[in-house]
């Protein structure tokens, strides 16, 4: 099933092929008391390179087609352009320096609409999740040794509207959010082999996945029933609903033993302390409104695609 999409669309920057959608909802935040702050935001906004730390004050920035999925290695910061069918790779010693990578194929799948991607800590693999009806749904190895010439390669094409990935610190293992499906998936590396589907429970009326995370052993998500729930990673039928609830959970991305989630609906992002499962900050992005969550290590990175830029929290 290919679940129907309801973000406003950017218009199309043709940078590779393809053009497509996101999603959305509605809903209402709730879950444990929260200290609400606003942080400082640096966008960085491709189409001239400049930065601007901002405390909320609305900023018209473009220059990514529709970006959605985020990741960092290696100093650089990669973004899955939806509407360009293209992956931008951001210098973050020199936010100014934007390359598109040109990809070449090794079979002849290409990626239409790439939504969730991950990459390796050495950042010579990135992996793109492409959620186009063109591939009925596809996970591409892209091989980055060549530098901004690279050549992709499907591994999985039985997928249904992939969104999330996540990649196990082992670098064997591949989470995919199968969005379309309702399920979560975990794909072996590098044949791209189903392992384990990871399924919910009937309670959950609507569990359309976005977005995955991992963390000590235990498989994260978020999901269109406005929640966040989780799996041992070694039982894909033992489904655990944390009792937090958001607007609309898009992103997820753990920092120093916190799960940070973006609502995308509420223009917040949330941090979480694992050991307890609770809300413990809140941060007001509007107008912002952030999509996929990424990390140095440090710093919080999400990707704003109705905006077509990139913004950072400094130390959250």
């Amino acid at each position: 099933m290919f679940k129907t999409i309801r973000w406003t669309i950017m218009t199309c920057a043709v940078l590779l092929a393809g053009c497509g959608g996101g999603g959305g909802g509605g809903g209402s935040t709730t879950g444990a008391t929260t200290t609400t702050s606003t942080p400082v935001v640096t966008i960085v906004p491709p189409s001239d390179g400049s930065s601007t730390s901002v405390t909320g004050s609305p900023l018209n920035l473009g220059g990514l087609p529709y970006p959605q999925g985020i990741a960092i290695a290696g100093g650089k910061l990669y973004v899955a352009n939806s509407n360009g069918a293209s992956i931008s790779e951001i210098s973050l010693a020199d936010p100014t320096q934007v390359q598109t990578i040109s990809l070449s194929y090794s079979s002849a799948a290409h990626i239409a609409y790439p939504t969730g991607i991950a990459v390796n800590a050495a950042g010579t693999k990135l992996y793109v999740a492409d959620a186009s009806s063109t591939n009925t749904g596809a996970v591409f190895e892209i091989d980055l040794t060549g530098g901004t010439s690279a050549i992709a390669s499907q591994i999985s094409g039985a997928l249904d509207n992939p969104y999330g990935l996540a990649l196990s610190a082992d670098e064997t293992t591949l989470y995919v959010a199968n969005h379309g499906a309702g399920n979560v998936v975990s794909l072996s590396l590098p044949t791209g082999a189903l392992q384990s589907t990871y399924i919910y429970t009937a309670s959950d009326a609507q569990p359309y996945p976005w977005d995955v995370a991992l963390y000590s052993g235990t498989l994260f998500e978020v999901d269109e029933s406005k929640a966040l729930g989780s799996w041992p990673i070694t039982s894909p039928g033992a489904f655990n609903p944390t009792g937090l609830s958001f607007g609309e959970p898009t992103g997820l991305v753990v920092i120093s033993g916190y799960l940070f989630v973006s609502d995308y609906l509420t223009q917040q992002i949330l941090k979480v302390d694992l050991s307890s499962l609770s809300v413990v900050k809140t941060y007001n992005v509007a107008p912002y409104q952030p999509f996929y969550l990424a990390t140095d290590g440090t710093n919080l990175y999400f990707t704003d695609a109705n905006k077509g830029a990139v913004e950072e929290i400094m130390n959250p």
